[in-house]
């Protein structure tokens, strides 16, 4: 077996050099586990627990997509639990359309007056809106390696305006200092074993941020009913991240969330959400960015109807904020500004924006074809223990090509398959 790798040159920021090496000899082991499709009935709960166990205590990504994908395919209303396996699998399209399955198209929000915003580039405009912050807030959706692509970058420029910390609410308690010494690994968190995800820690750290987590810890735990049990986890995250500020009083930092947390006004039931908590402990404002309604769906009618009134004015492959005439930023949800991320040229469907702004490099893998779906995976080497792979992608029944997106660096090439075996394919330097 061997394995060809073919450069890629995209207006000279993508340029690669790409060195394989022939295969001497595949090498595979094998582990002892049900496949998907040989599973017994089961209820929502057991198969949450079968995915989620392949994920963090197997390594298996692909197992745990294909246990989600199955419970969609029985139950409409559980593809929301699906998209948030299928996002480690590397196929954006694949988990749009989960995320889309069942909706019914929408219409273009006709209240949006275009000729009073104007769009501005989305980093540069919280770069110079973060001036005036000491903690700044953006939101993700659990699904979606194309937001925390753009997490990436922003991370990138406040560093260089004097941003000092990176709290992930991804990650679990007390892994924050565990990064900081040896990267995200598989037990670090959920969502951190994406591997863009798991980029932006390494990247971050490289560049000089602290990183920390904030979740709500098992003594913060409050007992109650829905909302109790909620605002008791808003208040738990205010109060961690409220610690680390007065521990390092000359810190500015960049706060990564999921979903609702960073709304700046009560949601339902009055409940207060994290970043309403930090402006009220701290007497100050906080920038709050939101995500979620400017993502581009996998299809155009199922687009949110603000996200249709405004992609005219969008641009390919780029992210934009509009601002609005007589001062602030278009938004929804509490936040200050929602981000609209135009849609991507891709490379074997995958999204330029997998290349981190050049920081990744874009490679093309030849491989035999299979007869199942696969997972390609890049570990960097030396492989050690429980590390994130830096890149992996899903691989359809009888695929000879697929794309991988690397930092510089010699990495391992493996293909794991739906029965659980790994398939080791040899080395891959990317220059």
């Amino acid at each position: 077996m061997k394995l060809k790798l073919k450069k890629h040159d995209r207006n000279c920021s993508l340029l690669i050099i790409a060195v394989v090496l022939a295969l001497a000899g595949c090498q595979s082991s094998s582990v002892a586990v049900t496949t998907p499709s040989s599973l017994s009935p089961s209820s929502k709960k057991e198969d949450f627990t079968t995915a989620q166990d392949a994920l963090v205590k197997e390594d298996q990504p692909l197992k745990a997509f294909l246990v989600a994908e199955r419970l969609s395919e029985q139950q409409q209303n559980m593809s929301a639990f699906a998209t948030q396996f299928s996002v480690f699998v590397g196929r954006d399209l694949i988990t749009r359309k989960l995320a889309d399955q069942g909706r019914r198209g929408s219409e273009p929000d006709k209240s949006i007056d275009i000729d009073v915003l104007t769009p501005v580039d989305a980093v540069e405009e919280i770069v110079s809106a973060a001036r005036l912050h000491k903690v700044v807030i953006v939101n993700e959706t659990h699904d979606s390696q194309r937001q925390r692509a753009f997490i990436y970058s922003v991370g990138k420029a406040l560093r260089r305006t004097g941003f000092t910390h990176v709290g992930i609410e991804a990650l679990v308690p007390e892994a924050g200092t565990k990064v900081m010494t040896s990267g995200p690994k598989i037990s670090s968190g959920f969502y951190t074993l994406d591997p863009v995800m798991s980029e932006f820690i390494r990247r971050s750290i490289a560049n000089g941020y602290t990183i920390f987590d904030y979740e709500q810890r098992k003594d913060q735990d409050v007992v109650g009913d829905l909302l109790e049990e909620r605002s008791g986890r808003e208040v738990a995250q205010a109060k961690n991240i409220i610690q680390i500020l007065k521990e390092n009083p000359a810190a500015r930092v960049l706060l990564v969330v999921g979903g609702s947390h960073g709304a700046k006004i009560p949601q339902e039931r009055g409940l207060k959400m994290l970043a309403r908590l930090l402006m009220d402990e701290l007497g100050a404002d906080v920038l709050s960015i939101e995500q979620g309604a400017g993502t581009p769906a996998s299809e155009k009618k199922f687009d949110t109807p603000i996200y249709q009134a405004l992609e005219a004015s969008l641009r390919q492959n780029q992210s934009t904020v509009f601002r609005q005439k007589g001062g602030g930023w278009l938004s929804s949800l509490g936040f200050d500004m929602t981000v609209f991320h135009g849609r991507s040229d891709e490379l074997l469907g995958r999204g330029h924006w997998l290349a981190l702004g050049g920081d990744r490099k874009p490679v093309t893998v030849t491989i035999e074809a299979q007869p199942q779906r696969t997972l390609l995976r890049a570990h960097a080497l030396p492989v050690i223990g429980g590390d994130v792979a830096a890149d992996q992608v899903l691989l359809d029944e009888a695929q000879t090509q697929a794309a991988l997106f690397l930092p510089q660096g010699v990495y391992e090439i493996s293909r794991d398959s739906q029965g659980g075996s790994k398939v080791r394919l040899g080395r891959l330097t990317v220059r």
